[in-house]
């Protein structure tokens, strides 16, 4: 503080800086609180994809599988090809995969390998993929895929989140 006179105050540059240092201060508050609710919504978004994809991988894991009958959602598709190799995960789309890097046959592409099944949950939050590999990794097995996506939440990109089971004939 300055003493101009015997009066005491504040001078104008003072109180203009302070002004300056209170507004960096609360403007880099501002961008920490928009940042972590960004972070929250990711993470609820994740969340949710992850807990579908586990209510959906035991439903999956509890139908029947046996020798005489099959669920027919854990039936692998005429003409699909079986093997770990081959359980296609739906995501990224062809034209995002060779803006990375050159087309190779073993990354995810839903226009030559398909998911074998898909929905949508009743809210249109997600979409839920799953994918059936007979004998795989040995005979009287199957390896299931569970792939959830983000659908409807306005995100700049997909959330996907994705569980692979084993079950043996029963």
């Amino acid at each position: 503080m300055i003493l101009i006179m015997g009066k005491k105050g504040f001078t104008l540059v003072e109180v203009m800086v302070a002004t300056v240092i209170f507004a960096i201060g609360f403007l880099a508050t501002l961008a920490m609180m928009t940042g972590a609710t960004g972070g929250n919504k990711n993470s609820r978004v994740i969340g949710g994809a992850a807990e579908v994809a586990a209510q959906w991988m035991e439903t999956l894991t509890s139908l029947t599988y046996t020798s005489i009958a099959t669920d027919p959602l854990l039936v692998d598709p005429p003409g699909a090809t079986n093997g770990i190799a081959f359980i296609r995960n739906p995501l990224p789309s062809i034209a995002q995969v060779q803006a990375v890097i050159p087309f190779t046959p073993d990354l995810p592409n839903p226009g030559a390998r398909p998911a074998d099944n898909t929905r949508t949950t009743p809210d249109g939050q997600y979409t839920i993929y799953w994918n059936v590999a007979d004998n795989t990794p040995i005979p009287d097995t199957k390896t299931i895929m569970v792939i959830v996506t983000s659908t409807g939440w306005g995100l700049d990109a997909q959330r996907t989140v994705a569980l692979q089971s084993i079950i043996p004939r029963r």
